[in-house]
Protein backbone atom coordinates (compact mmCIF):
# COMPACT_ATOMS: atom_id res chain seq x y z
CA UNK A 1 0.00 0.00 0.00
CA UNK A 2 2.84 2.46 0.83
CA UNK A 3 4.23 1.96 -2.81
CA UNK A 4 1.02 2.85 -4.24
CA UNK A 5 0.78 6.42 -2.33
CA UNK A 6 4.33 6.87 -3.04
CA UNK A 7 3.24 6.61 -6.55
CA UNK A 8 0.24 8.70 -6.23
CA UNK A 9 2.52 11.31 -4.52
CA UNK A 10 5.02 11.30 -7.31
CA UNK A 11 2.57 11.86 -9.80
CA UNK A 12 1.01 15.24 -8.27
CA UNK A 13 4.58 16.27 -7.21
CA UNK A 14 5.45 16.63 -10.87
CA UNK A 15 2.46 19.67 -10.80
CA UNK A 16 2.49 20.71 -7.82
CA UNK A 17 5.14 22.63 -5.73
CA UNK A 18 3.14 21.94 -2.67
CA UNK A 19 4.06 20.25 0.27
CA UNK A 20 2.48 16.28 0.16
CA UNK A 21 2.40 15.13 3.58
CA UNK A 22 1.49 10.96 3.88
CA UNK A 23 1.15 11.10 7.95
CA UNK A 24 -1.89 12.42 9.96
CA UNK A 25 0.84 15.31 11.51
CA UNK A 26 -2.48 16.83 13.30
CA UNK A 27 -2.18 20.68 14.04
CA UNK A 28 1.05 22.52 12.12
CA UNK A 29 0.80 21.60 8.19
CA UNK A 30 1.53 24.52 5.84
CA UNK A 31 -0.61 25.82 3.39
CA UNK A 32 -1.10 25.33 0.34
CA UNK A 33 -0.38 21.08 0.77
CA UNK A 34 -1.93 17.71 0.17
CA UNK A 35 -2.70 14.55 2.56
CA UNK A 36 -2.98 11.45 0.65
CA UNK A 37 -4.41 8.55 2.98
CA UNK A 38 -5.60 4.81 2.68
CA UNK A 39 -9.34 4.25 3.56
CA UNK A 40 -9.87 0.76 2.97
CA UNK A 41 -9.45 -2.26 1.13
CA UNK A 42 -11.95 -4.74 0.32
CA UNK A 43 -11.03 -8.37 -1.65
CA UNK A 44 -13.11 -9.86 -4.26
CA UNK A 45 -12.52 -13.54 -5.57
CA UNK A 46 -12.86 -13.65 -9.19
CA UNK A 47 -12.40 -17.54 -9.11
CA UNK A 48 -9.99 -19.73 -7.76
CA UNK A 49 -6.67 -17.96 -8.59
CA UNK A 50 -7.87 -14.24 -9.28
CA UNK A 51 -8.62 -11.69 -6.76
CA UNK A 52 -9.77 -7.99 -7.37
CA UNK A 53 -8.14 -5.45 -4.22
CA UNK A 54 -11.17 -2.37 -4.19
CA UNK A 55 -8.88 0.45 -2.77
CA UNK A 56 -9.79 3.53 -1.27
CA UNK A 57 -7.42 6.61 -1.49
CA UNK A 58 -8.34 9.61 -0.45
CA UNK A 59 -6.18 13.01 -1.27
CA UNK A 60 -7.29 16.26 1.03
CA UNK A 61 -6.69 19.48 -0.52
CA UNK A 62 -5.82 21.69 2.28
CA UNK A 63 -5.93 25.38 -0.36
CA UNK A 64 -4.34 28.57 0.89
CA UNK A 65 -6.89 30.77 3.22
CA UNK A 66 -8.72 34.34 2.62
CA UNK A 67 -7.90 36.83 4.83
CA UNK A 68 -11.45 35.45 6.63
CA UNK A 69 -9.54 32.13 7.22
CA UNK A 70 -11.33 30.56 4.28
CA UNK A 71 -9.73 28.07 1.56
CA UNK A 72 -9.80 29.86 -1.69
CA UNK A 73 -12.05 28.87 -3.61
CA UNK A 74 -10.99 29.33 -6.99
CA UNK A 75 -7.58 28.03 -6.10
CA UNK A 76 -9.56 24.74 -4.58
CA UNK A 77 -11.43 24.49 -8.09
CA UNK A 78 -8.23 24.98 -9.81
CA UNK A 79 -6.14 22.32 -8.52
CA UNK A 80 -9.11 19.73 -8.38
CA UNK A 81 -9.17 20.45 -12.60
CA UNK A 82 -5.47 19.60 -12.34
CA UNK A 83 -5.45 16.68 -10.10
CA UNK A 84 -8.57 15.07 -12.49
CA UNK A 85 -6.03 15.64 -15.54
CA UNK A 86 -3.51 14.46 -12.85
CA UNK A 87 -5.41 10.79 -12.99
CA UNK A 88 -8.26 10.91 -16.22
CA UNK A 89 -5.67 8.40 -18.07
CA UNK A 90 -7.26 6.08 -15.12
CA UNK A 91 -4.46 4.34 -14.39
CA UNK A 92 -1.43 5.30 -11.69
CA UNK A 93 1.67 3.03 -12.69
CA UNK A 94 3.35 1.69 -9.65
CA UNK A 95 6.25 -0.11 -10.18
CA UNK A 96 5.91 -2.38 -12.99
CA UNK A 97 2.35 -2.78 -12.74
CA UNK A 98 -0.74 -0.52 -13.63
CA UNK A 99 -3.49 -0.43 -11.19
CA UNK A 100 -6.98 0.94 -12.52
CA UNK A 101 -9.18 3.43 -11.23
CA UNK A 102 -12.69 2.77 -11.42
CA UNK A 103 -14.24 6.07 -10.05
CA UNK A 104 -13.05 9.70 -9.09
CA UNK A 105 -15.28 11.62 -6.31
CA UNK A 106 -15.34 14.73 -5.30
CA UNK A 107 -16.17 15.94 -1.32
CA UNK A 108 -14.97 18.58 1.08
CA UNK A 109 -14.04 18.35 4.72
CA UNK A 110 -15.83 20.05 7.94
CA UNK A 111 -13.67 22.85 7.46
CA UNK A 112 -14.41 23.48 3.67
CA UNK A 113 -11.26 21.72 2.07
CA UNK A 114 -11.63 19.27 -1.00
CA UNK A 115 -11.10 15.75 -0.77
CA UNK A 116 -10.63 13.66 -4.28
CA UNK A 117 -11.78 10.07 -3.61
CA UNK A 118 -10.17 7.46 -5.81
CA UNK A 119 -11.60 4.00 -6.38
CA UNK A 120 -8.95 1.80 -7.41
CA UNK A 121 -8.96 -1.76 -8.65
CA UNK A 122 -5.79 -4.41 -8.40
CA UNK A 123 -5.87 -7.27 -9.87
CA UNK A 124 -3.75 -9.87 -8.10
CA UNK A 125 -3.36 -13.65 -8.22
CA UNK A 126 -2.75 -16.23 -5.59
CA UNK A 127 -0.62 -19.45 -5.54
CA UNK A 128 -2.86 -22.52 -6.38
CA UNK A 129 -3.02 -25.14 -3.66
CA UNK A 130 -4.44 -27.77 -5.94
CA UNK A 131 -2.26 -27.51 -8.81
CA UNK A 132 -0.78 -30.80 -9.79
CA UNK A 133 2.82 -29.28 -8.84
CA UNK A 134 2.03 -30.25 -5.07
CA UNK A 135 2.34 -34.43 -5.98
CA UNK A 136 -0.82 -35.19 -6.12
CA UNK A 137 -1.55 -38.31 -8.24
CA UNK A 138 -3.63 -37.50 -11.11
CA UNK A 139 -6.43 -40.29 -12.42
CA UNK A 140 -4.44 -42.57 -15.15
CA UNK A 141 -6.79 -44.57 -17.16
CA UNK A 142 -11.06 -44.77 -16.60
CA UNK A 143 -12.32 -48.53 -17.86
CA UNK A 144 -15.89 -48.71 -18.38
CA UNK A 145 -17.23 -51.95 -18.20
CA UNK A 146 -20.06 -52.05 -20.55
CA UNK A 147 -23.49 -54.59 -20.55
CA UNK A 148 -25.86 -55.31 -22.36
CA UNK A 149 -29.26 -54.09 -21.65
Amino acid sequence: MEELIRAIAVDIAKEFEHYIYLQDIGEGFKRPSFFIYHVSTKQVDINRRKYNNNILIKIVYFAPLSKYQLPIRLDQLATLEKLKKIFSNMGIRVGDNWVRISDMAVNYTEDKDIVLQLTLDKEEFREDKFSNENNFETMKNIYIRESGI
